[in-house]
Parts: C-alpha cells; structure tokens; sequence
C-alpha cells in the first residue's frame, strides 16, 4: 500500500492505513486537517492491509456517498440512483469516481466545493432500519481501492472531479428519495 499512499498524496488526498477489521492503524485525527509527508507514508503504509481517503477540506473538499448492501441487493437501489435524470447529468459532465465495495455495496466519490463541510450523514434506511445510503464527509474516512475486495468501476481516484455545491445537493437529495424505511427516520 505505499505506493498507492504516495499516489495520493500527490493528487491531493490525505490517506491512512487501515486493518481488514476497517479501522485505521494509526491515531489518525491529525490527517482530517493535514496530510502525511511522504516519509511517514513510507513508514505506516509499509505493512498496511488496506488504505483509506480521509474526507473533508483535507483532501480538497472529499466526500463519498456510501451504498451499503447489509445482506439486502442494493444493485437496484444503486441503478435507480444512477438512473435519475439529475444523477445521469452530473455523471455525464464529469468522470467520477465509482468502485465496488467487498460486500456488493458501492461508493461514488466526488469533491465539491463550499465554504462549509459536512459530517458523515445518514441519507437513507433498509426497510429494518439499517443504513442504505450514507456520506463520509467531513471527519470521516472511506476504504478504497486497492485495498483488498475494492474494485474501481469508473473514473480514477487519482483524478476525482470537483462538483458544485449545487450538483452536490442534487445527488444527496436524489439519494434521500431512495429511502425504504417509514419507523427510522435519516437526517434531513
């Protein structure tokens, strides 16, 4: 994983190493504001199982929308998503970034600027309640290839494309309609 790290730092992006179990191996709060030199790239990403982007202004105003399968197809889910009228117009202005997760689940990875980042966000809910579609936003973090079982589907993470506020807006608001939960409520 240290050549990947370097890759992204280059392109700037501020990574960390993680474990299979998904959680960083490193006290990883002090890249959500600055990125690792490439030194301790070379020492934490030597021995790493996989590698994820920190999102947020850190990494040029990174967020991922999350699709997440919990033993549920989110194939469809995903392709309604994809299929909005809105959705299909951003993704034909720009080349973005989507890979498949080991799980089936997908992450669309975009920046967007604004003067404000948000958190990770909850934007929509499996009928019991689990979380369908969320962001890693600003303070958070997501898995990405070439990270074991992480697939690229489109677009190179090495040139994620910069959205507006407003295409932004758009995919959030698109995915929020994709809710299938009326007891679990998501963050409006």
């Amino acid at each position: 994983m240290h050549r990947p790290s370097l890759s992204y730092l280059h392109a700037g992006l501020s990574a960390i190493p993680v474990s299979s179990t998904k959680r960083s191996t490193i006290k990883w709060e002090p890249y959500q504001s600055s990125p690792m030199d490439p030194a301790d790239c070379d020492r934490h990403f030597r021995s790493a199982w996989g590698i994820a982007l920190v999102s947020g202004p850190v990494s040029g105003g990174l967020e991922v929308i999350d699709f997440d399968a919990h033993e549920h197809d989110i194939g469809d889910v995903f392709n309604r998503f994809m299929a909005g009228e809105e959705v299909s117009e951003i993704f034909a202005r720009y080349e973005i970034p989507v890979e498949r997760s080991p799980r089936g689940g997908y992450h669309i990875i975009y920046r967007y600027e604004s003067d404000t980042y948000e958190g990770n966000r909850k934007l929509a809910n499996w009928p019991d309640g689990q979380s369908m579609i969320e962001t890693r936003g600003h303070g958070g973090y997501t898995i990405v290839h070439p990270s074991p079982g992480y697939n690229m589907q489109n677009g190179s993470l090495l040139n994620i494309p910069t959205i507006s506020k407003t295409e932004r807006d758009s995919l959030i608001t698109h995915a929020k309609k994709l809710n299938q939960s009326i007891n679990h409520s998501v963050n409006q």
